[in-house]
C-alpha cells in the first residue's frame, strides 16, 4: 500500500503532498494552502498517488481564490509556509476554465490552480479534474495528448476504445471478459515513448462521483503501451473493420481536443492556434504509427472476440 503524502517543515501541523511519475520520467508534486487541504486529499487518493518525493520536474499548487491579483501573489491572503521558497512573486499569466483558474509563469514548471474553498459535489469534481490541466499541456508539449476514450489492456498491451458520448465506452467495458482489464473507461493521458511509440495513462472519471461519494480509485502512475485504436459505433452486429490512416487522425484528434479544450481555457487566441496546430500534428503521426480500427458494437454479441482477431 502506497503512503499518502504530508508535509512537514518547521514543526508545522501535516498538509498532504503527492506526487505523480509519468511514464517519461517526469515527476509531478501536488501540495496546496491549508485551505484547501481536503480537496487536495481527495484529489491524491481518488488518483492513487503516493507521498512527495525528493526529485519534482514541476509542481501543481491548489490555493483559494484571490490567491494570485492581477498577475501577483498576494501574500497575505495564504500563510508564506503554503507557497514555496522560490516561487515568483510577479508576472503570473491566468488561463481560467469553469470555476478554476490555472497560473502559468514564463520563470517556472509550477502551476498555480485556484479553486472555490467551499464547493458542492457538482462543482467539486469537475473542479478536480481541471488542475490535471498542466499534465495535459505537458503531454502535448512533447508529442502525446489526452483523449475521451476508454483504456483497457490485455495481455500487457493497452487499446484505446474512442467515440463520442453515447456510443457505449462505459457499457463495452463493463462486458468486456478476463484477461481484458479496464483501466479507465472515459480519458486517458498519451504520451511518447522511447523510439517514438505511445504509452497511455489511465484518468479518473470525475462525475462518477455526483452523489455516489469518492470511494472509486485509478492507478493513474500504471502506464501501458498502446496497441491499437478502436472507434466505436453502435450496429446490429459485430465487426472490427480497418481504419484508413486519414481518417483515424481525424477522429483522435476530435477526442483529443474534446480533452484539451479544458486545459486551454481562456488562453490568448494566438497560443491557442499554436497549441492546436501541435495537437494536430501529434494527433496525426499517432494515427500513423498506431493501427486503427472501426468496431460495430451491438447490444449482446461478444465485440472483443472481433478485437482480439484483427491483425497484430
Amino acid at each position: 500500500m502506497k503512503k499518502r503524502g504530508v508535509v512537514r517543515e518547521g514543526g508545522r501541523a501535516p498538509g498532504p503532498a503527492f506526487s505523480l511519475t509519468l511514464s517519461d520520467g517526469s515527476t509531478w508534486t501536488f501540495t496546496g494552502s491549508k485551505a484547501v487541504h481536503r480537496h487536495l486529499g481527495i484529489f491524491g487518493r481518488v488518483m492513487s498517488l503516493g507521498s512527495e518525493r525528493d526529485r519534482t520536474d514541476a509542481r501543481i499548487l491548489l490555493l483559494p481564490h484571490e490567491t494570485v491579483r492581477d498577475g501577483a501573489l498576494d501574500d497575505t491572503s495564504v500563510e508564506g509556509r503554503d507557497i514555496p521558497t522560490g516561487t515568483p512573486r510577479n508576472g503570473w499569466k491566468a488561463r481560467a476554465a469553469g470555476h478554476v483558474t490555472c497560473w502559468h509563469h514564463p520563470a517556472t514548471r509550477d502551476t498555480l490552480c485556484e479553486i472555490p474553498v467551499d464547493m458542492t459535489p457538482d462543482v467539486l469534481y469537475p473542479s478536480l479534474n481541471l488542475c490535471m490541466a498542466p499534465l495535459y499541456r505537458h503531454a502535448v508539449r512533447q508529442g502525446g495528448f489526452p483523449v475521451h476514450g476508454a483504456l483497457v489492456e490485455r495481455d500487457g498491451q493497452g487499446y484505446l476504445l474512442s467515440g463520442p458520448s453515447q456510443q457505449g465506452k462505459s457499457t463495452c467495458c463493463s462486458r468486456l471478459p478476463p484477461p481484458w482489464t479496464v483501466l479507465c473507461d472515459e480519458q486517458a493521458l498519451v504520451l511518447r515513448g522511447v523510439g517514438g511509440g505511445f504509452l497511455a495513462h489511465p484518468l479518473p472519471t470525475w462525475n462518477n462521483f455526483l452523489g455516489k461519494g469518492d470511494q472509486r480509485r485509478w492507478e493513474v502512475e500504471r502506464a501501458v503501451p498502446l496497441a491499437g485504436i478502436f472507434f466505436l459505433n453502435k450496429r446490429p452486429r459485430d465487426r472490427a473493420e480497418p481504419m484508413a490512416g486519414a481518417r483515424a487522425a481525424v477522429l483522435l484528434h476530435d477526442a483529443a481536443r474534446y480533452k484539451y479544450r479544458f486545459a486551454l481555457g481562456d488562453a490568448p487566441l494566438e497560443e491557442m492556434r499554436g497549441e492546436a496546430v501541435r495537437l494536430f500534428e501529434n494527433a496525426c503521426d499517432a494515427a500513423q504509427r498506431l493501427p486503427a480500427f472501426q468496431l460495430d458494437v451491438s447490444l449482446e454479441g461478444r465485440f472483443w472476440e472481433c478485437m482480439e482477431g484483427v491483425p497484430g
